[in-house]
C-alpha cells in the first residue's frame, strides 16, 4: 500500500511541473496593454470572453498555487499520506470551501474600467468560469455567490445580453449542467470544456460575433476556445494571462505542514499572512 501511495504521489508531482510549464505556444498576456490593444478597434460585433479566477480575482493565499506544490510541500505531507483517507477528505473539502473564505483581489485594478469602458462602447462582455453551481452550505446557491462577488469588485456582466435569461446546458453533463446567468457562463467544474460551452452558448443564442477575444490564466482553455471558434469560422484571439503569478510566492516547510496539520485535525485552514512565506 506504501508503495502504492509513492507512486500516486510521484506521479502527481510529474504532472504538476508538466502542467505548470506547458502553454509555450499560447500568446502570453503579463498585463492589460496587450489586451487595450487588441480590443481597441471592437464594436457591438464583437466578443470579449473573461476567465475569473486568477484572471479578474484571485485568491492570495500562495497555497492556492502551482509554486506551492513544490518538491518541499509534497515532502512536508508525504508522512501524512500515510494515514489514509482522512487527509484526502479533508483537503478536498478545503479545496471545495476555500474559495468562500480566502481573501480575493483583483488582478489588476485597472480591469475593472476596461470592462467598463468596453461595455460603453456596445462591446459584448462576458465571464467563462469553471466555477461550479449548485447549493452550497456556506454561500447558498454557488453562481449567486460569484456573481455578488465579482459586482463586489465593480465587475458586472449583465450588460452584454440582457434580455437572455439563464440557460441551462445538459448536452455536456446531465447531472451537472453548466448555466448562463447574468453574463456568466458556469462551466460547473470540469462538466464542459470552455470552448465547446461557448460554441453552444453562441448557437443557443442566435449570434455569431465578428471577431472574439478570450483572456484565460489556463494555456489548456485558450487552446479550448481558439479551437472551437476556429471551427465556427469566427476569428478569434486567445490569451493567457498571467499576471496572477505575482501572488505565487514560496513557502517554508514548517507553514506548510502547519496548514496541512491544521486541515487534518481541525478542518480548519490557517490563513497565510499578505507578503510574509508564512
Amino acid at each position: 500500500m506504501r508503495r502504492f501511495l509513492v507512486g500516486i504521489l510521484l506521479f502527481l508531482t510529474i504532472m504538476t511541473t508538466l502542467f505548470y510549464f506547458r502553454g509555450s505556444d499560447v500568446q502570453k498576456m503579463r498585463n492589460i496593454e496587450l489586451l487595450e490593444e487588441k480590443v481597441a478597434n471592437f464594436d457591438k460585433d464583437c466578443l470579449v470572453v473573461f476567465d475569473v479566477d486568477k484572471t479578474l480575482i484571485t485568491p492570495i493565499d500562495p497555497m492556492f498555487y502551482l509554486k506551492s506544490l513544490s518538491s518541499k510541500f509534497w515532502r512536508s505531507f508525504y508522512y501524512i499520506l500515510m494515514t489514509g483517507d482522512v487527509f484526502f477528505r479533508n483537503l478536498v473539502e478545503h479545496y471545495k470551501n476555500g474559495h468562500f473564505t480566502v481573501k480575493f483581489e483583483l488582478v489588476d485594478p485597472g480591469m475593472p474600467d476596461l470592462i467598463k469602458g468596453l461595455q460603453g462602447k456596445g462591446v459584448k462582455v462576458i465571464a467563462l468560469t469553471s466555477c461550479p453551481t449548485g447549493m452550497h452550505k456556506q454561500v447558498g446557491k454557488i453562481e449567486d455567490w460569484r456573481i455578488k462577488h465579482l459586482l463586489s469588485f465593480g465587475i458586472d456582466f449583465t450588460k452584454a445580453f440582457p434580455d437572455q435569461g439563464d440557460m441551462l446546458f445538459t448536452s455536456f453533463s446531465q447531472t451537472r449542467p453548466s448555466l448562463f446567468k447574468d453574463g456568466i457562463l458556469f462551466a460547473n467544474g470540469y462538466a464542459a470544456k470552455k470552448g465547446p460551452l461557448l460554441a453552444a452558448f453562441l448557437e443557443r443564442i442566435g449570434w455569431r460575433p465578428r471577431e472574439v477575444v478570450f483572456v484565460d490564466d489556463s494555456a489548456k482553455w485558450v487552446r479550448s476556445v481558439e479551437k472551437s471558434m476556429k471551427e465556427l469560422d469566427i476569428k478569434c484571439t486567445g490569451l493567457q494571462y498571467v499576471a496572477a503569478d505575482r501572488f505565487s510566492k514560496d513557502m517554508s516547510r514548517a507553514s506548510i505542514k502547519l496548514k496541512i496539520q491544521s486541515l487534518i485535525e481541525h478542518g480548519r485552514w490557517v490563513p497565510s499572512v499578505q507578503g510574509s512565506s508564512q
